[in-house]
């Protein structure tokens, strides 16, 4: 029997795809440290995430230590978790992300945070001796 079923792309205004789009630019955002799971960091380091933040995926990844004090914050820049958090397949997320990718996101969201302005007096300025 054949498939009579036709393969036609999501557009842009279907619920479906928007939630993945969302996904895939919070993994891409989180990939490149320009957003972060939420989470605490503890006395000696240790990032520990939110109970908000942690899901299924989340069972198996080593509890953070003295040696390896991120291995909750990598897992939730994971393309696996940001998937289980927005309740979205991880190949469509992944895909969408290589899309945006090639759109230029990346360089847009770099640029969206701007050059660092060196007379912010926010910024501590390290002055070197003159020789």
């Amino acid at each position: 029997m054949k498939n009579t079923t036709t393969n036609k792309k999501c557009s842009d205004n279907s619920r479906g795809n928007k939630k993945v789009t969302r996904a895939a630019k919070e993994y891409l955002d989180r990939k490149l440290r320009t957003s972060h799971p939420e989470g605490i960091f503890d006395s000696v380091g240790r990032f520990n995430l939110s109970a908000k933040e942690k899901d299924d995926c989340c069972l198996g990844i080593r509890a953070p230590s003295r040696n390896y004090k991120y291995t909750e914050m990598l897992h939730a820049r994971s393309a696996l978790h940001v998937a289980n958090l927005f309740k979205v397949d991880r190949l469509l997320l992944l895909r969408r992300a290589k899309e945006l990718k090639k759109s230029g996101y990346i360089k847009n969201s770099v640029e969206k945070k701007g050059p660092i302005n060196p007379n912010d007096s926010s910024i501590p300025v390290c002055n070197q001796s003159e020789q």
